[in-house]
């Protein structure tokens, strides 16, 4: 794998098979803790078929993760959720930064932006339409705030690393390419 774009293929093939690898988790989850099976299994599901759809019809490898990032934030929302009034349901949130670093793998800031939005996103709505789906103890805007922090934090650095990590392929090309052009210059 000497290129950017073998990379990125291979992260966007691992990450569509946990994106599959999340249903039949979420769905022992929800049943180890009374949840709705069905339903979170559904939505599980339903969510981890996007990036599936998008790859199988051919669409651009921007857009394929993009929909990979809809579906692991979608997916971490129910893991979220399914904790609801456990004492790890704040331990639950650490999947959205193992997402996050995970999604990294694109080198994009545009899908590790998109990913921070759709977290910021959840949390802010359901802090005021449904607390108990995303803190035990309900509605607090200060606590958001820190969580959205530390997203901000954390999406700047994986920028900053992706952004590295495009320039060393950059690099690297030009470097084989003059290193070919010299081989066949001596042949």
């Amino acid at each position: 794998m000497n290129d950017l774009r073998s990379f990125q293929l291979v992260v966007a093939r691992v990450l569509m098979a946990l994106a599959v690898a999340h249903v039949p988790m979420l769905a022992a989850i929800c049943a180890l803790l009374g949840r709705d099976v069905v339903g979170n299994t559904l939505a599980c599901a339903a969510l981890a078929a996007i990036p599936a759809v998008l790859f199988y019809a051919g669409r651009s490898l921007t857009i394929v993760a993009f929909g990979i990032a809809i579906a692991l934030v979608g997916q971490s929302s129910l893991l979220v959720l399914a904790f609801s009034g456990h004492p790890w349901q704040v331990e639950m949130h650490f999947y959205y930064f193992a997402i996050l670093a995970m999604l990294s793998g694109f080198c994009d800031w545009r899908v590790l932006a998109l990913a921070a939005a759709l977290v910021s996103l959840h949390h802010l709505s359901l802090n005021f339409l449904l607390p108990d789906a995303v803190y035990p103890g309900g509605s607090n805007l200060l606590r958001v705030a820190v969580h959205a922090i530390v997203v901000v934090i954390e999406v700047a650095m994986l920028m900053f690393i992706g952004r590295t990590i495009v320039n060393a392929f950059a690099q690297a090309s030009v470097a084989r390419q003059s290193a070919e052009a010299a081989a066949a210059e001596l042949e």
